[in-house]
């Protein structure tokens, strides 16, 4: 990348550095969350009701993500920390699934390991969507569309739960002051 585009870059969200050992304790951190948060989706789907819907939505996951993405001190830890936490969310709701002995779709686990390898383009996002600036809005927006369209084509319907996640997302990504400031 250009010094020319890394400062523009720069202009939407300034970059933390962080010592190697924050970094290395929030990779675990990401890997523990992801399997503590696969197991609980995978017994929530065992018991079926109302929660074990909610955490087969994709609106969930994706407020999740962003709750991993925005607070990274970079977008490239970002793009790091959270598809360690899907493949430790994924391999925990799988090894649960098998071990209880219980039913579920080729297509459901295929659309989960597509999500997992497009999730350090969506921490990266994620990262930059919280920054400043129309691009951040953009992004911002473009990832609640993005997944309320998921929604719709998945699922048939926004649901309620949805509609949460989306006002988390909305507060996460606009924060007060920060949609309007200017960056050029």
């Amino acid at each position: 990348m250009k010094g020319d585009e890394r400062m523009k870059l720069n202009q939407i969200r300034e970059i933390r550095p962080q010592p190697l050992s924050k970094t290395a304790l929030l990779l675990l951190a990401s890997a523990v969350a992801g399997v503590g948060f696969g197991l609980l989706a995978k017994a929530l789907d065992l018991q079926g009701g109302y929660l074990g819907d909610v955490f087969s939505q994709m609106s969930v996951w994706v407020l999740l993500g962003a709750l991993i993405a925005v607070p990274s001190g970079s977008p490239f830890q970002a793009a790091v920390y959270l598809p360690v936490f899907c493949i430790g969310m994924l391999s925990a709701y799988y090894m649960m699934a098998y071990f209880a002995q219980s039913p579920w779709s080729s297509v459901m686990a295929w659309g989960w390991a597509a999500f997992s390898l497009v999730s350090p383009l969506f921490g990266a996002a994620a990262w930059y969507a919280a920054g400043r600036g129309r691009f951040a809005a953009l992004l911002a927006v473009g990832i609640l569309l993005a997944t309320a369209a998921v929604e719709i084509v998945l699922f048939d319907r926004l649901r309620i739960s949805d509609f949460i996640c989306f006002l988390g997302l909305v507060l996460l990504f606009f924060r007060k002051g920060k949609f309007l400031k200017r960056t050029y």
